[in-house]
């Protein structure tokens, strides 16, 4: 290989790809295998094609009693180990060839081998509904299809019944009533369309593929949008259907592609192999082989005539179409029942029951929707649709960035807002959003000493002694301040006015402290007051803003208020009621006088009447 330099003149030499022979030898196995199974796919149908049926007078010699045929029909209608195939070797090809040579000893060259000894020429179609019916599960649908081609090679009239057997057994004909017995059903449906997808590629049921159409229509026509578990159950059955090699006979679309490991330049018969080593070229040579070969099988595999493939594919994309809506519309609903799920959990703590067991009925439901989805997506050798995919990286996109999630609100969204907080809910609970973000008051916390407010403290506490000492010098003896200052402090504004009053009644523990140690005699109401007084004649300016120095110590020295008039309330009760009570005790008293002094009277009134009537 030659290139040029960026001037485009000096050619110069390209080093050679870097090529492992053990690699060149997996992928030339890989395409010999595939190759292998392309001719015994082209054996298998040239021998259920090409082929001679015994003639009457053989099939008289053989035994048609009917005891012996209807234990043979119930033998193949019970399935199971009947038709077993032995265990075959690795990448082996089909065995379907219908000529009765099965190796092995297990239950389907026994049962070749009965049928061998039978003639069945009169219950054809006894035997085409009962081989139908027989596999229950996709590894008993190989036994399945050698009996099929048995039958098919001995009796002419078998094919056609074959097909509308196969139909009649694809048929729900009763709804099933248990989970079990669903799960049965779709067993059995699903084994009997692979059963007919492969016989058709095998050239037993021959060129007519109506009973196959009509089976991909009968799973179009589900109703998507109302019914999601028979919109996934359809999805899974086609997906079983179209595997290869139906996919590349039936329907005409191309197989998966085999990596190879050396570039297509070096796969070229004029390719530049001087600079590979002597074992890579020998194996680039045996890869260009069995390229050559798999292309030749590939051109001569049979296919199903393309206006017949066209009907069969129109119905698979209905199918992945009304799959792919119904995928939409199950993830809309969720994130919707997802939404709210979150929105209740943040608020009320816990989300109804009945939600919860919604949003699983949803979820399963989109589970399963999603893997028949990827299924069939992978059987057809596609992606899955983008409008899923994009509908997928939206509601991953609306989980990481503000809308929902199963863990709880992670963004700040209206949701999270509602929930109490302004942080965009990123914490778990109340006690790790105040761990983080209610920082505490080191200053209260830590000594002064150690903050370098001690001196501070100290001289503010000295000057405000002196300060009380000064304005208590000046009251008069009767308590009352002199003109001088009364004016001044009228002269302040009210707020200073109602601050150093407040301060006088109700001094924080600041103030209480420092006026404690200005006054001794006076006590800490009187030097906060004085202080609170000096404080105002200097301009107004109370002496709180020293208290206030955090935002606690100001709402201490407001609880402290309340306090004090609570305290003042109680007294001036406790004092009413005594009152009351010394009044209620000298009414009674003078009532009891009273009473005494009428008594006293009425018995002078009574001496005066006996006096009286001694005298007369």
């Amino acid at each position: 290989m030659e290139a040029k330099d960026g001037e485009g003149n000096t050619p110069t030499q390209l080093p050679a790809p870097k090529v492992e022979p053990s690699a060149l030898k997996d992928a030339a196995a890989q395409l010999a295998d595939h190759r292998l199974f392309l001719e015994s796919l082209k054996a298998v149908r040239q021998a259920n094609t090409e082929f001679k049926r015994p003639s009457e007078s053989e099939l008289r010699n053989l035994d048609a009693s009917i005891k012996r045929n209807s234990a043979l029909v119930r033998k193949l209608r019970g399935g199971g180990p009947v038709l077993m195939l032995p265990s075959p070797p690795a990448a082996s090809p089909p065995t379907a060839g219908g000529s009765g040579n099965v190796s092995g000893t297990g239950g389907v060259a026994a049962l070749l081998a009965e049928c061998a000894k039978l003639n069945q020429a009169k219950y054809v179609s006894e035997l085409a509904s009962a081989v139908a019916e027989a596999p229950q599960k996709t590894s008993e649908v190989a036994g399945a299809l050698e009996v099929a081609a048995f039958l098919h090679q001995r009796y002419a009239d078998f094919a056609p019944q074959f097909a509308v057997a196969l139909a009649k057994a694809f048929a729900v004909t009763k709804a099933p009533a248990t989970a079990e017995e669903e799960r049965v059903l779709g067993r059995r449906r699903r084994s009997c369309l692979r059963l007919a997808g492969e016989a058709a590629v095998a050239g037993i049921t021959g060129k007519d593929t109506s009973h196959i159409a009509a089976m991909v229509q009968e799973l179009a026509s589900v109703k998507w949008a109302r019914d999601v578990d028979a919109s996934a159950s359809s999805t899974s059955l086609l997906a079983a259907l179209v595997k290869p090699p139906v996919r590349e006979a039936l329907l005409r679309l191309p197989g998966d592609p085999i990596p190879l490991p050396v570039p297509d330049s070096m796969l070229q018969q004029d390719a530049d192999l001087t600079q590979q080593p002597l074992d890579v070229v020998e194996g680039v040579s045996t890869l260009r082989k069995e390229l050559e070969a798999l292309k030749s099988e590939q051109e001569q595999r049979w296919q199903l005539p393309e206006q017949q493939a066209a009907t069969l594919l129109k119905a698979v994309e209905a199918t992945t179409s009304g799959c792919t809506g119904a995928l939409l519309a199950q993830h809309s609903a969720l994130r919707e029942v997802e939404s709210e799920v979150t929105r209740l959990a943040n608020t009320r703590g816990d989300p109804p029951a009945e939600l919860s067991a919604e949003y699983e009925r949803r979820r399963k439901a989109y589970e399963g929707l999603r893997a028949a989805m990827v299924s069939l997506c992978e059987a057809l050798g596609r992606a899955l649709p983008t409008e899923v995919l994009d509908a997928e990286k939206e509601g991953a996109a609306d989980r990481d960035g503000a809308a929902y999630t199963r863990i709880g609100i992670i963004s700040g969204t209206p949701d999270s807002q509602n929930a109490g907080s302004d942080d965009g809910g990123v914490f778990d609970d109340r006690e790790a959003r105040a761990f983080y973000l209610s920082m505490p008051d080191i200053r209260s916390q830590v000594p002064a000493v150690l903050l370098g407010a001690a001196a501070a403290k100290a001289e503010a506490s000295t000057k405000a002694a002196s300060a009380a000492a000064d304005t208590e010098a000046s009251i008069a003896p009767d308590g009352s301040a002199p003109a001088a200052e009364s004016s001044t402090t009228q002269g302040a504004t009210p707020t200073a006015t109602a601050e150093g009053a407040q301060g006088a009644q109700h001094p924080t523990p600041a103030a209480a402290a420092e006026g404690s140690g200005g006054v001794g005699s006076e006590g800490p109401g009187i030097s906060s007051a004085a202080t609170g007084e000096s404080d105002a004649t200097k301009g107004g300016a109370a002496e709180l803003p020293r208290a206030a120095e955090s935002q606690e110590q100001q709402e201490q020295a407001v609880e402290g208020i309340k306090q004090e008039k609570d305290r003042k309330g109680n007294k001036e009760s406790g004092k009413q009621a005594e009152e009351k009570e010394k009044a209620m005790k000298t009414d009674k008293v003078e009532a009891g006088a009273n009473g005494s002094k009428q008594k006293d009277t009425e018995k002078a009134v009574e001496s005066d009447k006996g006096e009286g009537a001694v005298h007369e």
